[in-house]
C-alpha cells in the first residue's frame, strides 16, 4: 500500500514529522509544496534531500495561498499584496467564471 503525505516543506516540523513516519515505515512518499513559504522551507528542502532514498517525491502545485512561482502571471488569482488568497471554493469559481 502507498501511503503519502501531503505539504513537505509546509513548516519544517511538518518535514520533520513527514521523515519520522518514513523512517518508521508509515509513509513512503510525499508532496512537495511548490511554494513554500512557511518557517524553515530551505530546511526542509534539505531535509528532504538528505532522506531522498527512503521517499517518493512529487510536487503539490499550490494555486490558493502564499506567493505564485509564476510572479505576478497568476493574474486574478492574486491579492494587491501580490499573493494567492483563495480558498478551494473561491478558486474554481475564478476558474469556471473567468
Amino acid at each position: 500500500m502507498k501511503i503519502s503525505a501531503d505539504d513537505f516543506g509546509l513548516t519544517y516540523n511538518t518535514s520533520l514529522k513527514i521523515i519520522d513516519g518514513c523512517k518508521n515505515g508509515v509513509i513512503n512518499s510525499t508532496s512537495i509544496i511548490a511554494n513554500g513559504y512557511g518557517y524553515g522551507y530551505d530546511q526542509s528542502i534539505k531535509l528532504l534531500k538528505d532522506n531522498l532514498h527512503l521517499i517518493d517525491t512529487s510536487v503539490h502545485i499550490n494555486l490558493c495561498e502564499g506567493a505564485p512561482i509564476s510572479g505576478d502571471a497568476a493574474g486574478t488569482l492574486l491579492s494587491k499584496e501580490g499573493l494567492l488568497h483563495l480558498s478551494f471554493q473561491s478558486l474554481w469559481k475564478k476558474i469556471i467564471f473567468i
